[in-house]
This record gives C-alpha cells, structure tokens and sequence, in this order.
C-alpha cells in the first residue's frame, strides 16, 4: 500500500477512535472508561510489538516515526492519563479527545489530501484551517459559546501545527489547560 494512502487510511482510524472513545466518556463511568483504555493501551502494545515479528496492521503504518505504533500508543496514553486526573472535569476531558480526534485528525486528513502552501514542517495551511474549523464546528455542536469554541479552537490548532513533539502527546493536554483557562477566566 502506498504511504499517503496508508496514511489516509490511519487518520480515518485516528478520528474514529477518538469518536469511540468521546461517546464511552458520555455513556460509561470515568472507571470504565479507565479500564476500557488500559485494555487499548495493552493490545495496542501487543500489536506494536507483532509488528516487529510479523506484519504490521494499516493503523499503525507511518514512515516519518522511528517507532512503528508509537502514535497509537501515544494517543491511548495521553487520554488515560486525561481520564485517570480525577480532578479534571469531564467537559475538559470531552474537549481534549475531540481536539486529538477532530483537529488533529482532520488537519492532517485535509493537509495530506488538499495541502499545497505549506506553514511549519510538514504542516500546510489546508490542513490546519480544516482542523480549526472542524473542531470549532464540533465544540458549537456541544453547546459551548462561539467565543470559547473560536478561541479553543484556535488555541489547539496553533498548537498542534508549532508543536516540538509528538501531537498525540501535546494537542490533548494543550486543549485541557486552554479549555481550563478559558473556563477560569470566564469565557465558556
């Protein structure tokens, strides 16, 4: 398979993990929700490890990492530990996956299929305004107020296209502290 189909391929699974796991954070307990990505997190590393014996699934492919897999295990990592911070509110946690799963998913889907004028890195300009815009839509769909969806959504859309590492690791635990900020300083 070649890279950027295999890529396209991996973004619509990013996205709908992140889909997956959003609707488990409105059904299910906070413990369940633990549990349930402690049991991701254990078969994503037995899957990252058969690809060092075996092949290696779709999701996983991505040339430009060192570590084949380390996206997903970064991505199940970042929310448990969202999940597990008992002290952080739900909503926060909601806008944290829907920033991995939509903004990041979404920029980099629209960046690899229509980005042309490219901004920082790999980033393009495409990708990054579908990304803000697909998270600012999503955060209007939740009934937060249009200043707090524009600015969160600019906020984790400039982080995610300047970030110095891993945006599985950053872009959620970015998206939580802007969105606490947001709330603390009165603009939700």
């Amino acid at each position: 398979m070649e890279r950027s189909k295999a890529e396209l391929i991996r973004q619509f699974f990013h996205i709908g993990l992140g889909l997956f796991i959003f609707i488990t954070l409105l059904l299910f307990s906070r413990v369940d929700n633990v549990g349930m990505l402690l049991v991701f997190l254990l078969l994503a590393a037995l899957l990252v490890n058969a690809c060092h014996v075996e092949t290696c699934p779709f999701f996983l492919l991505r040339a430009e990492r060192p570590i084949i897999g380390a996206g997903l295990l970064y991505y199940l990592a970042s929310l448990l530990f969202l999940v597990s911070w008992k002290e952080l509110p739900l909503s926060l946690i909601i806008v944290a996956t829907l920033a991995l799963a939509i903004e990041d998913g979404f920029s980099t889907l629209f960046g690899l299929t229509f980005g042309e004028k490219k901004l920082f890195g790999n980033k393009t300009l495409e990708g990054t305004l579908w990304g803000f815009l697909a998270y600012f839509l999503a955060l209007l769909f939740l009934g937060f107020s249009p200043l707090f969806s524009l600015t969160l959504a600019l906020l984790v859309a400039l982080t995610e296209l300047f970030s110095p590492i891993n945006d599985n690791i950053l872009v959620p635990f970015m998206a939580a502290l802007f969105g606490l900020l947001l709330y603390i300083g009165g603009i939700i």
